[in-house]
Order: structure tokens, then sequence, then C-alpha cells
């Protein structure tokens, strides 16, 4: 996995970050492009089409620079398809999973429509799993070391990042033991024959399992109460989902071994749109490029830090340059585009 917070990791990543500009008729970074494009566009990637809406719109305002809202289409390509491929390498595929961007959405209407009077029984957990989310194998996630979490709002429009570290680490498995010729004696009770053969085995010095909230408005004041509330329920939902997630496999998940972490020292955005380039940097940074932070405490995580030159080219329009360019290369040119 590779995992660095050096400086040249930092610089190998905005190296990744900073590709050859395009062409002169987009305009340079710091001034508005003169010609932008401004009708949707088909790509293909391995095989799948995306239809793809413009990065910039023909409003001018001062704050937004042009600059559109990125959709669900194009955060999905990026992510699932694009990083997973062409950005991480085999171990990395191996450790994370990211999730698609209605998996959130998912979540909230499902446990909104099963759990109006509260949560479910623990006895039950397993049981609405298996109806709430079919064909999904839950091993396959809990045995991940990160797994990425696209979250959409609709009031305010708004993407943040959701990483859910080492859920491992909260759970507790039954551990068989051989019975003993005590445990077949029929003067011992059954319960406590039951209670000897089947015990919990838990590995106390294993790290907690951390939810990490990554937003680039967690300090606006206009949002504040929705958003907060919006923290919230990425917590307790993606916490409900792990616990059912482990009692259909017949584990026990520890919900005080969950921790929930907000980033505070994160690049912010300075307007109003960036809200999805964001997103896509914390997780393509903090899952590939920078992983020292799974090691770190889980108090010190709310004062991670990204790199002052990465901030700076946050704040630009150097991302959305770099990812038109990289949407150009892979234009279908059956769709007549």
């Amino acid at each position: 996995m590779s995992a660095s917070s050096s400086e040249d990791d930092s610089e190998q990543y905005e190296e990744q970050f900073k590709e050859p500009e395009l062409p002169s008729e987009e305009g340079a970074a710091t001034s508005p492009p003169t010609k932008r494009r401004t009708a949707d566009i088909w790509i293909t990637y391995k095989g799948q089409q995306f239809k793809i809406p413009p990065l910039f719109q023909e409003k001018w305002t001062e704050r937004n620079d042009h600059r559109t809202l990125l959709n669900d289409t194009l955060i999905e390509f990026y992510m699932r398809h694009w990083m997973v491929n062409d950005v991480y390498d085999n171990e990395a595929r191996k450790n994370f999973h990211i999730f698609n961007t209605f998996f959130f959405s998912k979540l909230k209407l499902r446990f909104s429509q099963y759990f109006k009077d509260g949560p479910p029984r623990r006895s039950e957990l397993g049981e609405h799993f298996n109806r709430c989310f079919q064909r999904v194998n839950p091993g396959a996630f809990l045995r991940k070391e990160i797994l990425v979490v696209p979250i959409h709002l609709e009031r305010p429009k708004h993407w943040f990042l959701a990483l859910v570290h080492n859920p491992a680490g909260a759970i507790r498995r039954y551990k068989i033991k051989k019975r003993t010729e005590r445990e077949n004696n029929p003067g011992v009770p059954l319960c406590q024959q039951i209670n000897e053969y089947a015990e919990f085995e838990f590995d106390e010095l294993a790290m907690e399992c951390r939810i990490v909230i990554m937003d680039s408005l967690v300090h606006d004041q206009k949002y504040k109460t929705a958003l907060n509330t919006a923290y919230n329920h990425a917590f307790d939902y993606i916490r409900l989902w792990l616990q059912m997630a482990a009692s259909s496999l017949g584990e026990e998940l520890m919900i005080g071994r969950v921790r929930r972490v907000i980033c505070k020292k994160l690049p912010q955005q300075t307007n109003s749109v960036d809200c999805g380039i964001y997103m896509l940097a914390f997780a393509e940074y903090f899952t590939w490029y920078n992983t020292e932070w799974t090691r770190q405490s889980t108090e010190s995580l709310e004062y991670l830090l990204m790199e002052d030159q990465l901030k700076e080219m946050l704040d630009s329009l150097e991302p959305r340059m770099r990812l038109e360019k990289l949407l150009q290369r892979l234009k279908s040119p059956d769709k007549g585009n």
C-alpha cells in the first residue's frame, strides 16, 4: 500500500494533478476561459460510456469563475473507474473499496423506511441486512482497510466524503473451541456448555474503526446546522450498516469502538460550486498519496492537513482544466460529440 506524508509524496500528487495545460483556447488558469465546452459530451472508458456535463458555464460570476457543480456521473466515473484503474495499484485495489454515488442515499431511504421508530433489535440486524441489501457479500467490505463513501446532500446541494478506516477493528468474532471431556459431561448444564464452546474472539490491541468526515464547507456558517445534521446522519447510518453487515456474518460490531472524526484543518472551498472537486481530491490524496494517517491516533485525525501548495492548487481553475483535458482525451468518436 502506498503510504507517506512526506514532501516527495506531496510533490508526486501535485505532479499527477498538474497535467499539461489545455489548448490555448481554453484560457489560462488565472482568468475565465474564453472558449468553453457548454454542451454534454460522451466519453468511453474501458468499454463503458458516460455522459459528462460541462465543467464551465456561460454565466460569469467573480466568485465562481464560470464553474459548475460536478454531477454524480462525473463523480462516479472519476472515483470508481479512473481512480481505481489508473491511480491505484493492485495492492490498493485489494485494500480499498469505493461505494457508488447512490450508496448513502439508499442507506437513508431504506433505514428511514424500515426503522421509523428507531434502530432494529440486535437479534434482527442480520435479517434486516439480508432483506435490505440482497446480493451483497458483507465480508468483502468488512475486511477492507478503507471504505470510501461519497455523500451528496440535496439541501444544500453539496458533496462531502466519509472514509471508513479499519471496519474490522470494531468487530469481534466467534471463536470455536475444541470440546473437552468436561464439556461433554452430561452433568454440565447445556447453557454452560454452549458458553464455553462458542466464545467471542477480539483483539484488544487492534486499532478501532474510525469514520472520518472530510468536507470543504466544514466551517461554513450559513449551512452549519444542515451540515452538522448531515455529519450525524452519515455516522449513524454507516455505523448501523456496519452493524448489520457484521451480524449477517454471525459477528458483532462493538459500537463503542466505532469513532467519529470531523477533519477541521483541510482546505476549504472559497466558492459555492467546488465541493465535488475538493471531495475528489480528498478521496484521491488520502487513499493513495498519503495514507500515513491510518497509523495516527483517532484524536489527531481532526487536525489532518494537506500541504499549502495543494491548497492553492485546489482553489484555482487548474483541477477542472486537468479534468477537462482527461475528458477530452476519452471523448467517444461515435457519439457525435
